[in-house]
């Protein structure tokens, strides 16, 4: 009897403390409030939903700000936003819980299944098949990077409509096969498009219900749809989405015909339970509707060349706190979030906010920071560090390229103080706040980085470093690993990046002349606006539209001149600004389906 009662008051004793624990954490994420309300004040953040979970139960969710600017409809814990590119794990989870089914084979050729249209002619499918695989990890070569939003009374086309090129504002061309399927990468919303046609021919159904059946009513995601906006069925308590000024954008609903890559409405703890779906399969505990076999498939990096570690639909690219976590990250215009679960223990982070990424970026990044700090989930770097020679840094101080994210249009940069390296990448600074994070040296000139999830090797030959190698884990296969030769990593657009990262725009503008005069051999024809994107995607607009506009004084007959400037203006919502462009635009396109969507691009702008 003595046992007994000892044993039942351990047991006590132990769900009071983590009781308190649990109270003690969640007291903690609440005393953010105001820093939140600030950031988003500051920042003209329109409202922000979050959930953390944590032991596989969600721990604590939180929700700020409005569903529409100017009212008092306040977010609830049921208001449910456009998820954006978040769809795309969605739409991989289904396929790999469908393949245990048995219903379709993800590595079978995709046209096997299609019905109602077909897939391209092409070169590069003459050796290869083009599968399910390949499209869900971007791997397909396939084109269409992603898709504007429609809204009410706009002509809004089918799915065979997209995949033709039909009715879309932003390309008159159907999708393309660029390369051979699973030699390259290339993000491709166009290739879940082609999924989302696939099992809706093989099941003889529609998305949104294969969806639902596979995965929102079994997980009890109550409060989360593939259905869109023009249908019935569609959900009553949502976000709308909102420019950078705040303003709504049109209707403030917008509707995605394209399912696949990004037709979800959801909320954070809808979400939250899908994480954790996931997270249980990967720690093999019980489930309700994944495989621990298919949950390691969607997590498995497929390539490194896709933001440093690309999986089935998720990434795998953050080492936010030094944790390896599973990834999607959505970004529509006026909208966005992401979804993290970590690939060990029982955390995850899912945020969605309804404003532009500039609005987002310092809310979003400070919400997920702090919860890291806070429940003290940040590891160490526990490999100890090995001394560099002095020949070697030399060597490897510079610009490059960025090979860790695999985004070969901006560039990252290694810097020594005190005889110790760091690294500055636009992205990891965007993503972590830091200025530049320390390159721990761990032998044989392999590095760990703070906040980074892959090792990063430096080949030399003759003391001169020819290569740079990408992998996750010590002892992975060495033809998984992404070798990267150094003249791919130190080309002429790392010099272009760094002389217009410099402050002075005039003194820039003169050396890139003086740089085209001397290199006749290179094409310049689009490299202002490549470069102007470059700046857009480190969240410098200032910089992005004097490099569009310097691109119209440098190339005035080209028409991409002003559709550049046109579909800036219109992103940071210069709509008078955006108008006047595309107006200059329009007697300058060749063709008739050209000329209709900026007809269209325009009378949808002349209604805001």
């Amino acid at each position: 009897m003595v046992k007994i009662f000892a044993f039942l008051l351990i047991g006590v004793l132990t769900s009071c403390n983590k009781q308190l624990k649990q109270n003690n954490s969640i007291l903690l994420l609440e005393k953010l409030t105001p820093q939140v309300d600030s950031l988003m004040f500051s920042n003209n953040l329109t409202g922000m939903s979050v959930a953390v979970v944590e032991n596989s139960k969600i721990l604590w969710h939180k929700e700020y700000g409005y569903k529409e600017n100017g009212t008092d409809k306040k977010i609830d814990e049921h208001t449910a936003y456009s998820t954006a590119s978040i769809s795309k794990a969605i739409t991989a989870t289904t396929c790999l819980i469908l393949q245990e089914k048995g219903l379709i084979n993800i590595d079978a050729p995709v046209k096997n299944y299609l019905k109602r249209w077909q897939l391209p002619e092409s070169k590069y499918l003459k050796k290869t098949n083009l599968t399910i695989r390949h499209l869900l990890s971007h791997t397909g070569g396939t084109s269409h990077g992603g898709y504007a939003d429609f809204y009410e009374n706009d002509s809004i086309p089918n799915i065979v409509q997209c995949l033709n090129g039909q009715l879309l504002p932003r390309t008159t061309k159907g999708i393309e096969i660029v390369f051979e399927p699973g030699t390259d990468v290339l993000y491709s919303g166009g290739g879940f498009v082609i999924v989302q046609l696939a099992l809706e021919d093989a099941l003889n159904k529609a998305f949104q219900d294969i969806v639902s059946e596979t995965v929102f009513k079994p997980l009890q995601m109550e409060h989360t749809t593939m259905i869109q906006p023009n249908q019935k069925g569609f959900l009553t308590n949502v976000a709308k989405v909102h420019n950078v000024n705040q303003e709504v954008i049109r209707t403030g609903i917008p509707i995605c015909p394209q399912l696949g890559p990004s037709g979800a409405w959801s909320t954070p703890k809808d979400l939250a339970l899908f994480a954790i779906e996931i997270q249980n399969a990967l720690n093999g505990k019980k489930t309700t509707i994944i495989s621990p076999n298919a949950a390691k498939q969607l997590s498995q990096i497929i390539t490194y060349k896709y933001i440093g570690g690309g999986a089935l639909g998720w990434q795998r690219s953050y080492a936010f706190g030094n944790i390896d976590w599973l990834t999607i990250m959505g970004n529509n215009t006026g909208v966005g979030g992401e979804v993290n679960l970590s690939m060990q223990g029982e955390k995850a982070i899912v945020i969605m906010a309804n404003g532009e990424n500039k609005n987002r970026l310092a809310p979003l990044n400070f919400m997920r920071s702090q919860i890291i700090k806070k429940l003290n989930w940040n590891k160490d770097i526990t490999e100890k560090a090995v001394p560099l020679d002095q020949e070697f840094i030399t060597n490897a101080k510079g610009s490059y390229l960025d090979f860790m994210y695999g985004d070969f249009s901006d560039t990252v940069s290694i810097k020594e103080e005190g005889g110790q390296l760091y690294i500055v990448s636009p992205l990891l600074k965007l993503l972590s706040n830091s200025s530049k994070n320390k390159m721990i040296h761990l032998g044989n000139y392999v590095f760990k980085i703070d906040n980074y999830p892959n090792y990063i090797a430096f080949n030399q030959n003759d003391k001169k470093i020819d290569s740079i190698k990408i992998y996750r884990a010590k002892n992975e296969n060495e033809a998984n690993k992404w070798v990267i030769p150094i003249t791919e990593l130190k080309t002429l657009r790392v010099q272009l990046i760094e002389i217009f990262s410099g402050s002075n725009f005039n003194i820039s503008k003169q050396l890139y002349k003086a740089i085209k005069n001397k290199r006749t051999d290179f094409d310049f024809s689009n490299t202002l606006i490549e470069l102007g994107v470059v700046f857009y995607g480190r969240n410098d607009m200032n910089k992005t539209l004097q490099m569009f506009e310097f691109n119209l004084e440098q190339n005035p007959n080209n028409p991409d001149s002003y559709a550049a400037l046109a579909e800036i203006n219109e992103r940071i919502a210069n709509t008078s600004e955006a108008l006047t462009y595309y107006r200059l635009l329009l007697p300058m396109l060749q063709t008739e389906p050209e000329k209709k969507a900026i007809e269209n691009k325009i009378k949808s702008l002349e209604k805001i």
